[in-house]
């Protein structure tokens, strides 16, 4: 009669490591564990087995397609991803990538899936894609380089001793700062703009944009967390397509958070950035109007815009602090120059002695953006204001033109 058979396995996860270098696709890389020791693998590394190590002193090339996870690169170890190579990281038990040594993108190399990444080591990543689809989190605790001339998904970094190198314009779907007291810095060999498409999450530290860089917000990204222990450092750029009233917070500062507010009134359709930065440096000398004593000598805030449409109106808001030394908010005015000759008495008042916030708006003969601004003393109010709040920025006062 007829009948089937049928045979049950039970496959017992291996331990690998290398003994060599080598390519992970070739058996003669490996060894896995046998009782107290370790034999040579009669076969490559699978998912489903305990975990893969790469030893110190070992550089293991991927370069055709994998799905795995529970790799560990041990310091002095390399995982190197080249030509053609994905992996497909997955989300198993324990850590799925950890990164004590270095991991190195080369050529069209990339990694993909559900799993995580952890960098404790160094990452170089020299493939100009978006390459790296998982998240990645830089948490060790000396001293790390960070290079990537490729895009990533999620950056979350808490090592308080990273820098980020870039050679080319990246994006960046989601960026977390969690560095405690310390900062995150970014550096590019040339000009180079950072950009979050998703959300930025300063939970803590600084991000300072460094040689060449500008961090650059996509127009729906979001930003959260910020405040006096976590700012950006350089210049923020944000983007925009609206037209009408159009509110953007510039969580900005260097050393101490000096954050800006800038409302504009956009008439004509098109998408325009704008840009701040604070400078601590004294301005250069410029001639002073009539109406001002002097200028501050401690930093200024630099606001720019970039192929933006008319504005028919627009107001700024900076804030500053007991080291700006003003102990007259009545008698606190902004002043703007475009043309490093002349400043230009924009008006404007102070919301207290010490800490707070001046106010300027913009008028048809003196555009507040793009140009160099600070508060300065002054003799007289020019301006007479009427206010109104808005229930997302209520501290924003509008006058209309």
């Amino acid at each position: 009669m007829p009948g089937w058979e049928a045979v049950l396995s039970c496959y017992k996860p291996l331990v690998y490591r290398s003994k060599n270098s080598g390519a992970l696709a070739d058996i003669n890389t490996w060894e896995v564990k046998s009782g107290n020791g370790f034999i040579n693998a009669s076969d490559r590394p699978h998912l489903y087995d305990d975990s893969i190590i790469i030893q110190q002193g070992h550089t293991v090339t991927h370069t055709d397609v994998a799905r795995l996870d529970q790799i560990m690169v041990q310091q002095g170890g390399v995982l190197q991803m080249a030509q053609s190579g994905f992996l497909d990281l997955a989300d198993g038990p324990g850590n799925d990538l950890q990164v004590d040594g270095t991991l190195e993108m080369k050529d069209a190399a990339s990694i993909d899936g559900a799993g995580m990444m952890i960098i404790h080591g160094t990452l170089n990543n020299t493939v100009h894609l978006r390459n790296i689809a998982v998240r990645t989190e830089v948490s060790g605790n000396t001293p790390q380089i960070i290079t990537s001339a490729g895009s990533l998904s999620t950056l979350y970094v808490s090592n308080p001793f990273v820098t980020f190198n870039t050679t080319n314009n990246i994006s960046i779907d989601t960026l977390i700062i969690d560095v405690a007291n310390g900062a995150m810095k970014m550096n590019a060999t040339q000009p180079a703009v950072i950009t979050v498409n998703n959300k930025l999450s300063l939970l803590y530290g600084r991000l300072v944009m460094g040689n060449n860089t500008v961090l650059n917000l996509a127009q729906d990204a979001i930003t959260e967390g910020t405040g006096p222990s976590s700012f950006v450092e350089g210049p923020l750029r944000k983007n925009t397509s609206a037209t009408g009233v159009v509110s953007m917070d510039f969580p900005i500062g260097k050393d101490v958070y000096r954050p800006v507010q800038l409302g504009v009134y956009i008439s004509s359709a098109g998408s325009s950035a704008y840009q701040a930065e604070v400078i601590n440096t004294a301005p250069d000398i410029r001639n002073l109007p009539p109406t001002i004593k002097g200028v501050s000598s401690k930093r200024f805030y630099r606001i720019t815009s970039i192929g933006a449409p008319a504005v028919s109106s627009a107001i700024v808001i900076l804030s500053y602090g007991p080291d700006d030394g003003v102990n007259d908010a009545a008698s606190l005015r902004m002043v703007k120059s475009a043309d490093n000759a002349s400043w230009i008495d924009l008006g404007g008042v102070g919301s207290g002695n010490g800490s707070g916030t001046g106010l300027a708006v913009h008028t048809p003969g003196s555009q507040i953006i793009p140009g160099d601004i600070i508060p300065c003393p002054a003799s007289a109010s020019q301006l007479a204001w009427h206010w109104a709040s808005s229930r997302t920025h209520p501290r924003i006062a509008w006058i209309w033109l």
